[in-house]
């Protein structure tokens, strides 16, 4: 069987949401070292990845079944879960806060002898959390600035990298414009984007989304210590190209009432308590991955508005897996309504639950960029009970 590179993106990876409110009014939580604030959002971490697949077309995994497949020999029978969660497909705008501010680059201050890089070329790079610093933790701007004021000569930094956390002894530089202490680098004080809810389990009143984890600018899972999501409305779409993922363009303020709490960010997805009201949603069972099949489906995806649709796919390849795994699945988009409007799978759509026989089998995770109506998507069985 022939394989094929396929460029693969999240499909939440870069999406362009407008975000009013939060920090002090401002519209996002980003600061230069000049302590202006810049208007642009911060989204989610685009991570490209090459990866073999031997999926081409839908003869092609019919081809690859084996007698195992067939006959159930070596796998477990279809069982169902006995699960029943509510259905979701509705943009959220997902604001989340990590461990301390995010360092996004490094920048000169300008003092009365001239542009000072006060971190010179220490060790610390885009992606990397600023903790701490004189070991009184930093949440934000504001955090940082008070206590860079405060102080006095040298300051102690703690900086987080992945799992790896350091210190550094630097002296702020003091900003000639308007008198104030600065390190140097640029700040983020929360990842934002926009995502799809894939359900919302009514008995445990938490919910699930995205369908993979959201990552800093190193490629690491994002680590969440708080943070919510809201509903949101996408305003509009860039259709995906070959060799260019298409996005949708979403809003959600932070000024309104989140519709649920974000404590969990790992390989399968967004997860924390829901909030908000059941009521007008779809109640569905939850299928086993021995139930799902090669075949027609469902996704329940919104690309205009507040409401979610029903599209139909292909999933044309289910894996066998025995374990919690991502790229459960591969999946064709063939609705034409679909297609017209966005050509396919586009970021902004993880997290889009999909549906087969009446039961939700899964969500859109990924989007493979030399042909964006396929994509990986991940078993729903495997985003329970996170």
């Amino acid at each position: 069987m022939k394989k094929f590179s396929f460029v693969m993106l999240f499909v939440c990876a870069i999406v362009f949401a407008s975000v009013a409110g939060g920090f002090n009014g401002r519209a996002d939580g980003i600061f230069t070292g000049d302590n202006q604030y810049a208007s642009s959002v911060s989204c989610f971490t685009c991570e490209d990845n090459i990866f073999e697949t031997d999926i081409t077309d839908s003869s092609t995994a019919i081809e690859s079944i084996s007698l195992a497949d067939i006959f159930g020999f070596g796998h477990n029978k279809a069982v169902s879960t006995g699960r029943f969660v509510y259905l979701g497909g509705n943009p959220i705008g997902i604001s989340v806060k990590t461990d301390g501010v995010i360092i996004t680059s490094k920048v000169g201050v300008v003092t009365k002898d001239g542009v000072v890089y006060p971190l010179g070329d220490m060790d610390v790079a885009a992606g990397d959390v600023l903790q701490s610093i004189n070991g009184e933790a930093v949440y934000s701007a504001d955090d940082v600035a008070k206590v860079l004021n405060d102080a006095q000569g040298e300051v102690t930094l703690k900086v987080r990298r992945a799992d790896n956390v350091n210190e550094f002894r630097v002296t702020p530089a003091l900003d000639s414009v308007n008198g104030e202490k600065k390190l140097g680098i640029l700040l983020q004080e929360a990842v934002n984007g926009i995502g799809t809810m894939t359900f919302i389990d009514g008995d445990r009143h938490r919910y699930g989304a995205l369908g993979h984890p959201i990552k800093d600018a190193a490629g690491n899972n994002t680590i969440v210590s708080g943070g919510e999501i809201y509903n949101a409305v996408i305003k509009g779409s860039v259709r995906g190209e070959v060799g260019k993922a298409g996005e949708l363009n979403g809003a959600f303020s932070r000024d309104a009432n989140g519709i649920g709490h974000i404590d969990t960010n790992n390989k399968f997805g967004l997860f924390g308590d829901y909030s908000a009201s059941l009521e007008g949603k779809q109640r569905v069972e939850v299928a086993s991955r021995q139930e799902i099949q090669p075949g027609r489906a469902q996704i329940y995806s919104t690309v205009a508005g507040t409401q979610p649709q029903v599209y139909d796919i292909e999933i044309i390849k289910v894996n066998n897996q025995d374990s919690p795994d991502d790229r459960s699945m591969v999946i064709r988009v063939t609705d034409p309504r679909l297609l017209s409007l966005t050509g396919g799978i586009v970021q902004g759509m993880s997290g889009s639950p999909i549906v087969q026989s009446g039961k939700l089998v899964g969500a859109v995770t990924h989007v493979l960029i030399n042909d964006p109506t396929k994509g990986y998507a991940l078993f729903a069985e495997w985003m329970l009970d996170r």
